[in-house]
């Protein structure tokens, strides 16, 4: 016990011997009070009472000795011992006797300390012992109640008879089953026990996010009777502490028992006792603990009961995240008008990072603003933020009121850049020709927003590229769809691109016509426009490879008898051979001499001319 002496030794002296003068001639054991007292004041401090989540009642104890009749008493309290925190003084306090203090707003799960101080009318101040105490947690417990036949039991039934278990529970997540049955069962149900030879008790513990809620019943069965098992009650102990196990057992023959526990947790200082010390072990949250214990008599008969230990987490508990998001300074689902700007602005508390999805996204600062430039389309914006306590999220919706929009109009055309012919609604191609493609979109009186061109080629012609938009060139799929943008009113777009027709094996011999179809579309307007390719392959020459298919026949025997039959005509002068060369040989010289003729004719005219220009003969 500590005080504080603020007289000087001389005073505490004369004070002394004037009491121990006082009490002696008074005859009242002088000797027996001034050894019992060590000072003025003895204070102590008691176990704090009446504990909740956020308040508690401290104890105390003063005893006056000597001349001293009141004094005033107080209480520090704090979660360390710095404490930091004080009750109001309880001024004139007798010579002895207990006394309290009710302190509030506390913090729920948290260790506090607190410590009795007293002072005398010189203001001598003496202090108690540091106590401690832990506040409530807010983390609901389950509970589980099991009946047999309707009854909280223990109930009687006949030798060989069944008895039917019925449970219910609450704030439970798990149930599972010990004792004279056991497995895995649901948070509510029945169940019969068979036919019973001997008394049972069936145990169910229920487990949830508070931790875990024990029951059991009775089912006796009237023959030798068992002993009957009292586990005590439930205890609550810190992590890595101890605490005293209450069990005890009796039995209705009288006959010699023994004791045996088990934990779900923690370890026991000698199972085999009626009242082991259970020590805690670690936890990251507050978890309760089930204790079976088991009583037996020597002929083979038990009963058990169970309690709960429940295991105080003392790391302290994290704050869960807040976030809240607001678009132009609104919470909710606002509308814009097209084109429109919008801002987002962000708050957050307990959160150490965040990050955007949906319509936005990236890593973002706990708070802040942002622009979201125009709104073209409805869009929801959501953020999400973390922290040592978990994340939270929130979202905000911006719908875009469209603008109205008008018509396109398209129109396709081809030509035969292989032939050099113009731009036409139908050409014809020989197979491996190179054509190009034009389409040309107009939109209306009103702009139309959010244009698609799509060009789907026939299998047989052959995208070859050089896309372009008004003469600059592309890299987009037109394929797959072309985004043209926004149309203004009256605003025209020309598309082209070059193709080529597949060879020859891909074609029959005629005609084949390939249609090729351009879709124009937005989200009020499409149209569609075609160009057609007339592919023209020619019939082969047959090449003659004789008269029949016999390579002897084709190839001795029938140019034999054609010779041997031109011999004989000759020789039997059926065919006038001799008489059709001479004709022929006369037709030649004829023409042979009127050539000559010519020729010298040309040349004395020649003669003529070069006379006439004064130039001599060679």
């Amino acid at each position: 016990m500590i005080y504080m002496q603020t007289q000087n030794k001389t005073k505490n002296s004369t004070i002394k011997k004037s009491i121990f003068a006082i009490l002696f001639l008074t005859g009242i054991m002088a000797p027996v009070l001034i050894f019992a007292c060590s000072s003025p004041i003895n204070i102590n401090t008691l176990s704090a009472s009446n504990i909740t989540q956020t308040s508690a009642t401290l104890k105390g104890q003063i005893t006056l000795c000597g001349i001293l009749e009141k004094a005033t008493v107080w209480f520090q309290y704090g979660t360390t011992t710095s404490y930091g925190q004080v009750t109001s003084e309880q001024k004139n306090y007798p010579q002895y006797g207990p006394f309290t203090a009710d302190i509030s707003g506390l913090t729920p799960c948290a260790n506090y300390h607190f410590r009795a101080v007293a002072k005398d009318d010189n203001g001598i101040i003496y202090y108690g012992q540091d106590m401690a105490f832990a506040t409530k947690c807010n983390i609901v417990s389950p509970t589980v109640d099991i009946k047999a036949n309707s009854s909280d039991g223990p109930v009687s039934i006949a030798y060989n008879s069944p008895a039917s278990l019925s449970w219910t529970s609450t704030n439970a997540t798990s149930c599972q089953a010990y004792g004279n049955w056991s497995g895995i069962k649901a948070t509510s149900g029945s169940e019969s026990t068979g036919n019973l030879t001997f008394s049972k008790v069936y145990t169910i513990s229920c487990a949830g996010q508070g931790g875990i809620a024990t029951d059991n019943v009775s089912v006796n069965v009237t023959q030798n009777m068992p002993p009957i098992a009292n586990a005590g009650q439930d205890k609550e102990v810190a992590e890595l502490a101890s605490v005293v196990l209450e069990g005890s057992g009796t039995d209705p023959d009288n006959d010699l028992i023994t004791y045996s526990w088990s934990c779900g947790g923690g370890t026991l200082s000698n199972p085999n006792i009626s009242q082991p010390t259970f020590n805690a072990p670690s936890v990251f949250v507050d978890m309760n603990y089930v204790c079976i214990l088991t009583v037996s008599d020597p002929y083979g008969l038990s009963d058990f009961d169970s309690m709960n230990v429940k295991i105080k987490d003392q790391t302290p508990v994290p704050i869960l995240p807040t976030v809240d998001i607001k678009v132009n300074g609104y919470d909710g689902a606002i509308n814009v008008a097209y084109n429109s700007l919008v801002n987002l602005s962000w708050t957050s508390t307990n959160a150490n990072s965040c990050y955007a999805s949906g319509g936005w996204s990236g890593t973002k600062a706990t708070s802040g603003n942002e622009s979201a430039g125009n709104a073209v389309l409805s869009r929801t914006y959501m953020i999400i933020c973390s922290g040592d306590g978990g994340s939270a999220s929130d979202s905000v919706i911006v719908n875009v009121t469209p603008v109205p929009q008008g018509n396109l109009t398209i129109e396709k055309l081809v030509r035969n850049t292989s032939d050099g012919t113009a731009w036409l609604d139908s050409v014809s191609a020989d197979p491996g020709e190179m054509l190009s493609f034009s389409i040309k979109i107009t939109a209306d009186s009103s702009a139309v927003q959010d244009v698609i061109l799509k060009d789907a080629l026939p299998n047989r012609i052959i995208f070859r590229d050089n896309l372009k938009i008004d003469v600059v060139y592309q890299s987009s799929d037109l394929i797959a769809g072309l985004n043209l943008g926004t149309f203004n009113s009256y605003q025209s777009k020309t598309i082209t691109f070059d193709a080529e027709v597949a060879n020859k094996n891909m074609f029959s011999v005629g005609d084949t016509q390939l249609i090729n179809t351009a879709l124009v579309y937005s989200t009020s307007s499409s149209s569609s426009d075609t160009a057609k390719v007339v592919v023209k392959k020619e019939s082969p020459t047959d090449i003659s490879t004789g008269l029949t298919n016999n390579i002897f026949f084709d190839s001795f025997f029938l140019p034999l008898v054609i010779a041997l039959s031109l011999v004989w005509l000759f020789r039997a002068r059926i065919i006038r051979f001799e008489e059709w060369l001479d004709m022929r040989n006369k037709i030649y010289r004829q023409f042979k001499a009127k050539k000559i003729l010519q020729f010298r004719c040309a040349k004395i005219k020649a003669q003529e001319y070069i006379g006439k220009l004064g130039f001599k003969r060679g």
